[in-house]
């Protein structure tokens, strides 16, 4: 930590932080996002922690325990109904986002990924972009 900010080892650059209505920069994010969900999704593994399956069992998965792979502990752990709600899905979407980043990187894609926001806060209508977000082709990325 230096000056209250916290520093990764594993990532030298700070990310990219973009609006989605800035400068037309949502659409390459997403695309990014979209070839990094595609490498994700083709690991058929579900006990590899980088497998979108994977990932998506950490926040759910209702499926008996027993059911599940050894060594398997965190699946199903979001905290849906408590305080804990808000703090659980920032840790949750930070290591989303870093396992994405990695990706990316792999591909060549930016660095300094990171996913996409939208300040509600200076116009309510900004919802509507999410639109152009489901417009794209994300099935037939390369």
């Amino acid at each position: 930590m230096e000056h209250g900010r916290c520093r990764w080892n594993d990532n030298p650059r700070p990310a990219r932080r973009v609006e989605a209505e800035s400068a037309g920069c949502l659409a390459p994010t997403i695309l990014w996002y979209a070839r990094a969900v595609k490498a994700l999704k083709a690991i058929t593994d579900v006990t590899k922690p980088n497998s979108w399956a994977y990932l998506a069992r950490i926040h759910g998965y209702n499926a008996d325990r027993s059911t599940w792979p050894n060594g398997v502990d965190d699946w199903n752990s979001c905290q849906h109904g408590s305080w804990y709600f808000l703090p659980w899905h920032r840790m949750y979407l930070h290591y989303f986002e870093k396992t994405l980043r990695k990706v990316i990187g792999d591909m060549n894609g930016p660095s300094d990924w990171a996913l996409p926001f939208w300040d509600y806060s200076t116009d309510p209508a900004r919802s509507q972009t999410l639109a152009l977000a489901r417009s794209l082709p994300i099935d037939d990325v390369a």
